[in-house]
């Protein structure tokens, strides 16, 4: 595990989270559940939130292929929630806006890619991220990023590879999720056993 200080500070809050005294309560009124889930905030929203004067903050920008109920639910909207009033500012934003932000990331103190596939677009906004001297993590709750584990995620998900179009899927996947973690300085592992694979 690398020693950017900002890890140090996640961890202690992280602590704090456990032994139940999250840091803040949610930023936003959950409203009617049935119409509407609360990290979808609008992209001028959260731009203008990461554009802000942010103090003495350090601001974290999570980096997400879109949002969705599970992973990007716990790995980052909880994160954000959790981390309301910390000295860490959680700021998150969709692959698919990365070309209105990526002028605006020198205002970043770390970018954590949450699970991203690669793309050439993506590459673009990686490459200006390390020109900037930002470093830049990957964030990982299973082997999705690992080629040398291939056969260990397709038992696990009880793949059929002999299905052409599912084994080129799943292949496919884990390739482009690699691509994305040889380039990061760092992992944020949600445990030892995945964290010694990577």
């Amino acid at each position: 595990m690398t020693n950017i200080p900002f890890f140090a500070a996640l961890r202690r809050a992280f602590r704090r989270k456990r032994d139940g005294r999250c840091l803040s309560p949610c930023p936003y009124s959950i409203g009617d559940v049935a119409t509407r889930t609360p990290w979808e905030i609008a992209f001028a929203d959260r731009l203008a939130e990461f554009l802000s004067d942010p103090g003495e903050r350090r601001t974290i920008v999570f980096v997400a292929d879109a949002p969705n109920a599970s992973t990007f639910r716990y790995r980052i909207y909880n994160i954000r929630q959790c981390l309301g009033r910390s000295p860490l500012r959680i700021c998150y934003f969709y692959r698919s806006e990365l070309p209105e932000v990526e002028a605006h990331l020198g205002r970043c103190d770390l970018v954590v890619l949450q699970r991203v596939k690669w793309t050439g677009l993506l590459q673009q906004t990686i490459d200006r991220i390390k020109a900037l001297g930002i470093p830049l993590a990957y964030d990982v709750d299973d082997l999705i990023c690992c080629l040398d584990a291939f056969p260990l995620v397709a038992h696990a998900l009880n793949l059929d590879l002999e299905d052409e179009r599912k084994f080129s899927f799943w292949m496919t996947r884990v390739a482009r999720g690699e691509m994305v973690a040889r380039q990061c300085d760092a992992f944020i592992a949600t445990n030892r056993f995945l964290a010694d694979w990577l």
